[in-house]
């Protein structure tokens, strides 16, 4: 399936989820063209991630800038200040037991004085550095902090962040232009975001008449999901992210992940 939207293209991106793989390219008329390819099973992953790469291959030969890739990993977060790179495997390990794949290079956000860790299996990781000229591996979300630290105002009201797809959560908070907080969850059920959502809300000491709530992504049961949220948050903003289909003049669509926008919308 493909998509188009004008904008000033520069830089494809490439996102690797669980279940589909996206990839924007940029073409002479300025404008991007969305490809969407839904993954069947798990045993053709690689393969079709492969096949898919293959046939962009010249796209992403002509890009001389990194090249966005995204990956649906979990990830560990470490301030800048803090953060020691020799310390950096052992405290990953530490934090998520259960992840045994490869540690991919730190990745480093000045414009939030962060690191992230996070880990890639090895037969992608190869294939992707085979394939993809100058790969910038990232997590799903983040793209999104960096668009939204860029477009934040330095005075707006204190603001949580709630980012759904593909059946999962991410969570994050800004403050000070620091990564005040982010975490992964897995939420497919409503009453699953409704909890974590207001947990997390509680659990950075948000009040209730002066904060912000911006929801970004498809929501399940849309309607029911946002008046909940009302009962307890005054400030709840759906579809938050218009502005990245609006800046790619592109239409929201289902098939269209905010992260890929964000990714093609702040490429560095």
């Amino acid at each position: 399936m493909q998509q188009t939207g004008n904008s000033l293209a520069t830089t494809p991106a490439i996102r690797l989820g669980n279940t589909a793989v996206d990839i924007a390219i940029s073409n002479t008329q300025g404008s991007y063209t969305f490809i969407h390819h839904i993954i069947n099973t798990e045993n053709d992953y690689n393969e079709t991630v492969e096949q898919l790469l293959k046939e962009h291959a010249d796209a992403f030969a002509q890009c001389h800038k990194p090249i966005p890739v995204l990956f649906d990993r979990k990830y560990l977060t470490i301030p800048a200040d803090e953060f020691q790179a020799e310390q950096a495997e052992t405290l990953y390990r530490y934090a998520l037991t259960d992840d045994k794949d490869t540690l991919a290079q730190p990745l480093f956000l000045p414009q939030l004085s962060t690191y992230i860790l996070f880990a890639i299996p090895d037969n992608l990781l190869q294939l992707i550095n085979k394939l993809i000229p100058m790969p910038q591996l990232q997590p799903i979300a983040v793209p999104l902090w960096r668009h939204t630290a860029q477009h934040r105002q330095a005075k707006a009201a204190d603001t949580l962040y709630a980012y759904t797809y593909d059946g999962n959560l991410e969570i994050y908070a800004i403050k000070d232009n620091r990564l005040k907080f982010a975490n992964r969850f897995p939420a497919a059920h409503p009453h699953d975001i409704l909890y974590y959502i207001l947990f997390v809300w509680e659990q950075l000491g948000m009040q209730h008449h002066i904060h912000q709530l911006h929801l970004l992504g498809t929501l399940p049961q849309e309607e029911w999901l946002t008046d909940r949220l009302r009962t307890f948050i005054l400030h709840v903003t759906p579809h938050a992210d218009q502005q990245l289909y609006q800046q790619s003049n592109t239409q929201p669509a289902t098939t269209l992940p905010a992260d890929i926008l964000a990714a093609i919308t702040t490429c560095e």
